[in-house]
């Protein structure tokens, strides 16, 4: 009896431990359930139900987790879930930057770049830093100013700053040793962000001036070379001038050069100066040759006194005298073969003229008024007289007329005849046109004598 018991408790302890082995978690399954968790499986085995089972995370990331068999399944029970790993600030360069390339935080697998400032160059071998499992590899890279090289200037060249280690920025002026050279080139020059001058090292030289091209104008004599103090003779072209006779070949600052400069202006007239009353239209300040200046008044309750307009000619001189603007203004006129009444000799504007004319003429009309017209004050309409006209001439055409009918005045003497011989004039052979305009007889006609007889 006791045999048969032992033998039953054996096989349910066998059959127990068998359900157990059914229920353990698998290795397979937590990868397939928690792969993306970044941990650290390299020592995880297949686990009994109901253990607890502690993981780290993979290299490069730090927190911690605890998974619990049960019933063949995993469950999380607590823990840090697993972040990159912090690297911290991966450090400034002096006279460079750098900037993330990876990433967008100093974390495990971060990755930033070191760049020089301008006139910088960088001496490391890398440029780049990684964020790995220990922190930031390689060194900060090192940024060194750009240097350019040592300036080999003549002997009779001062060069004035920091030839021998000159950097990024650096200026270097140059001199010539001796007051009696001129400096041929550029009076500084400085270091670039490329570690080159900006300029190439000048000489020094005897002062010499050479004939220059003169903007209108042309030197004088075959001279081509011209050491100091040496006279430079020009002339200039038509209607421009001298600026000044003569120029001397002179060292101001470093330089050779011409003094006063040898150059040639244009002609020009001298600044017009008008009334205040007077319009002036056109550059009278700045005129040369050819330039027209033209003048209106500012008040229409003026007229113009001399020229509307004058011009610059090519001695610089204004064709006119500046007109002035006077109240409008008539005078009594000269009237040929006529005469003023009263005795009244300064009109204003809208007054009236009252004339009359000698024996034999008449008045154009009976009064005048003083006007401004354009620019001018003056009479409308003209005082004039006329002479005294008689009536042209109306004659058959059978009548031949002598003389000048058709503007006929006193005293002017008018003949006629017959056109045909076979007839004859019935009537006076000539008229006179007399002080009252009128013709001394009547116009005669031309008849048939065998008319006559009937």
């Amino acid at each position: 009896m006791q045999l048969i018991t032992l033998c039953f408790v054996f096989v349910l302890s066998l059959c127990t431990f068998n359900v157990v082995k059914c229920q353990d978690c698998s290795r397979e399954n937590f990868i397939s359930q928690f792969s993306a968790e970044k941990l650290d499986l390299s020592k995880l085995e297949n686990t009994d139900s109901g253990k607890t089972v502690r993981l780290s995370c993979t290299v490069g990331y730090v927190g911690l987790s605890r998974y619990t068999c049960k019933n063949g399944e995993w469950k999380k029970q607590s823990g840090r879930p697993c972040e990159r790993k912090s690297c911290g600030h991966p450090g400034d360069t002096p006279n460079g930057d750098f900037h993330l390339t990876f990433s967008d935080d100093f974390v495990f697998g971060a990755q930033v770049e070191y760049q020089c400032k301008t006139g910088y160059q960088m001496v490391s071998r890398t440029k780049h830093r990684t964020c790995m499992e220990q922190g930031w590899d390689n060194a900060i890279p090192i940024c060194e100013a750009v240097k350019c090289p040592v300036i080999q200037a003549n002997k009779n060249v001062l060069v004035i700053g920091d030839s021998e280690d000159a950097t990024f920025g650096n200026v270097i002026q140059f001199e010539c040793q001796s007051n009696q050279m001129v400096l041929k080139g550029p009076t500084e020059i400085d270091c670039n962000d490329r570690g080159d001058w900006s300029g190439t090292v000048p000489t020094c030289e005897e002062i010499k001036c050479y004939v220059p091209n003169i903007v209108h104008g042309f030197v004088t004599g075959s001279q081509e070379e011209f050491k100091e103090n040496d006279i430079l003779r020009y002339g200039c072209s038509k209607y421009y001038t001298p600026f000044s006779r003569s120029s001397r070949c002179t060292k101001i600052g470093n330089k050779a050069t011409w003094s006063p400069p040898p150059e040639c202006e244009a002609v020009k007239c001298p600044v017009i100066q008008a009334d205040k009353n007077v319009l002036v239209i056109g550059d009278s300040e700045d005129a040369t040759f050819g330039n027209v200046i033209q003048f209106e008044c500012q008040s229409n309750q003026m007229f113009l006194k001399g020229p509307t307009e004058i011009d610059c000619n090519d001695r610089g001189e204004w064709s006119g005298i500046v007109p002035t603007c006077e109240e409008i203004k008539c005078y009594v006129p000269n009237i040929v073969h006529g005469f003023v009444t009263g005795s009244q000799e300064e009109f204003k504007e809208n007054d009236i003229l009252r004339y009359g004319c000698s024996k034999n003429y008449t008045p154009f009309s009976r009064s005048s008024r003083c006007t401004k017209i354009g620019n001018k004050a003056t009479w409308s309409p003209p005082p004039e007289c006329e002479a005294v006209k008689c009536p042209v001439i109306q004659a058959d055409k059978n009548v031949l007329v002598i003389g000048d009918s058709e503007d006929a005045t006193f005293g002017n003497v008018i003949q006629f005849e017959c056109q045909s011989n076979q007839m004859f004039l019935k009537g006076p052979t000539e008229i006179d046109c007399n002080d009252r305009g009128e013709w001394s007889g009547i116009v005669p006609t031309c008849e048939d004598p065998l008319d006559a007889l009937k």
